[in-house]
């Protein structure tokens, strides 16, 4: 009996290791897609920290040649010291899209507050939108709005597609929930003016 509990703890947890590494692997393609300028990080981070890793290898070999006399070091300092950089190099759009997170989250609170307001006006939600993503207050999470405005308004996609679109790239899982029951909301045939109401009501509580 007792094996038995073990052997399904065993896979429950090799389930959920499976599924982590999984979620990894997709917020690491989805923070490389998130590289606005991708020829400036070649040119700036990528590249400079590539080369100082391999600079760190082979300066062992520089060492000797440059100073003939006998040396004593350990390699795997050099080693480790060359791995550093260029792993900073390859995680390094995956911890920027992930720094976001904490930018968004924090900022949540008052933008479903600001949202409320400007809902009790006459404006139309995609003015709406236009008007919280253009506000420059709302740093990364205004980037994230801005996203779904330029997609209604240059590709002319649905606010729902849109909402959904976004929520499935933001680093912000408080924001990808919010934007997929607003999306669900507007599919359903709910008014944004009902459902910005509910939001706001259930983030006072």
């Amino acid at each position: 009996m007792a094996e038995k509990i073990n052997e399904k703890q065993q896979g429950k947890t090799k389930r959920i290791k499976k599924v982590e590494k999984s979620d990894f692997s997709k917020e690491l393609k989805i923070a490389f897609r998130s590289i606005q300028d991708r020829k400036k990080f070649i040119r700036t981070i990528f590249l400079p920290l590539i080369f100082l890793g391999i600079i760190i290898f082979i300066m062992p070999i520089v060492l000797q040649i440059i100073i003939p006399i006998p040396l004593e070091f350990n390699p795997i300092t050099f080693i480790i010291g060359g791995i550093v950089p260029i792993l900073l190099a390859l995680l390094y759009p995956y911890i920027s899209w992930k720094n976001k997170e904490s930018d968004i989250n924090g900022k949540m609170h008052f933008f479903i507050t600001h949202l409320r307001v400007l809902a009790i006006s006459d404006l139309s939600l995609k003015d709406i939108i236009k008007i919280l993503g253009g506000n420059p207050a709302y740093g990364s999470l205004g980037e994230e709005i801005r996203k779904i405005s330029v997609l209604t308004d240059q590709w002319r996609v649905p606010l729902a597609k849109a909402f959904i679109f976004t929520s499935q790239r933001t680093p912000s899982k408080i924001l990808r929930d919010f934007l997929d029951r607003f999306s669900q909301s507007l599919d359903s045939g709910v008014e944004h003016r009902d459902f910005i109401e509910t939001e706001q009501d259930a983030v006072l509580e």
